[in-house]
This record gives structure tokens, C-alpha cells and sequence, in this order.
């Protein structure tokens, strides 16, 4: 699984930009991930590349100067998005990993994946 990064967003690899999807409600959701702590996540993250008009690679500072630009509680901006996850509502059941949908680098920076992408895009 490949990331996404601002050369990929300029070159137009996979068609899809950030204006091209859709969040429901005022906390934003995508209807794609299911638990609502996931939509939330993967919603206001769609928000911050649609704010920028782009895909690119991002500092987790950027990320957390936008939520707190928003007024939204960044501890957990990235719920559900980066791996296997416990599911308090399901009587502490693991929710197995779902495939990357975003990938953080040796370098501390994260990247989304064509997967995130193609599942906030499907109808």
C-alpha cells in the first residue's frame, strides 16, 4: 500500500481531490467506517485536505493547529485510522486492522493511502 503525497495530488494520479467528497453533519462523518469515533476521525480529516485543496504529506502540528483553529479536541484526530482499534461498545472487542489508511513515516510525518482515499470516495 502506497501514501499519498503532494506530487501524487499535483500529477492527478488517482482522480479524486478533496473537494470531491462529501462529510455528512456538524461533526463531520463519512459514512464509510462505521463507529462513529472512526467517521468523526476520517471526517475532520478530509475537512483539513479539503481546507488545503490538496492531498499532501502532513506534520501532526499542522494538523493540530487546524483542529484547534476548528475549536475540536485533537487526542484523538487519528481514532481507528492507523491500525487495529478496541471498541468499548463492543464489550472490549479488537476491531481488526482494516488495511493503512494512513501511514506515519521514520521521519514523523503521516501520509494517507490511495485506501483511505477510495473509501471516503465510494458511493
Amino acid at each position: 500500500m502506497r501514501g499519498i503525497s503532494e506530487k501524487d495530488s499535483k500529477d492527478i494520479m488517482h482522480g479524486t481531490r478533496p473537494a470531491d467528497l462529501v462529510c455528512f453533519n456538524e461533526l463531520p462523518q463519512i459514512g464509510r467506517f462505521g463507529k462513529a469515533e472512526v467517521e468523526i476521525a476520517a471526517g475532520k480529516l478530509i475537512k483539513f485536505f479539503q481546507k488545503l485543496g490538496f492531498w499532501k504529506i502532513i506534520d501532526i502540528k499542522e494538523l493540530i493547529v487546524f483542529y484547534d483553529e476548528q475549536g475540536w479536541d485533537h487526542r484523538d484526530m487519528l481514532f481507528g485510522l492507523s491500525g487495529a482499534w478496541i471498541d468499548d461498545g463492543g464489550f472490549g472487542s479488537l476491531v481488526p486492522d482494516h488495511g493503512e489508511l494512513i501511514i506515519r513515516g521514520s521521519d514523523g510525518c503521516y501520509c494517507i493511502t490511495d485506501l483511505f482515499i477510495q473509501t471516503c470516495a465510494k458511493k
